[in-house]
């Protein structure tokens, strides 16, 4: 799984290690919220043995998606990925969400 910060406008690198070396190849962002996918055409480079796709990919905050990668419609990559503004070493899954109910002064005796 891939972990990457939410955006809207600015270009992202995605790393990966893909079955095959392709210089160009068809990215396929499937939103598992929204059950939309979006595709994009994107020229690759090699960095250090990793594949880097980079482009505009659309991610909001926490959401899930599944990213699938293409050369000549063989599929050479497939992996989840998880978007989310937080540090990775604090990561929490309750972060923003879930608030404590106020402990009532009323005692029991058993």
């Amino acid at each position: 799984m891939k972990i990457v910060e939410p955006n809207d406008t600015s270009v992202v690198d995605i790393k990966i290690i893909p079955r095959k070396d392709a210089t160009n190849v068809d990215v396929v962002i499937y939103n598992e919220s929204t059950k939309e996918s979006n595709s994009y055409s994107v020229t690759t480079l090699y960095l250090s043995n990793y594949m880097v796709l980079s482009d505009v990919f659309l991610f909001a905050e926490n959401g899930q998606y599944i990213i699938e990668v293409f050369d000549s419609n063989e599929l050479i990559y497939r992996d989840k990925i998880f978007c989310t503004s937080q540090e990775l070493d604090k990561y929490d899954i309750n972060s923003d969400r879930f608030v404590q109910a106020n402990k009532s002064a009323t005692t029991y005796k058993f």
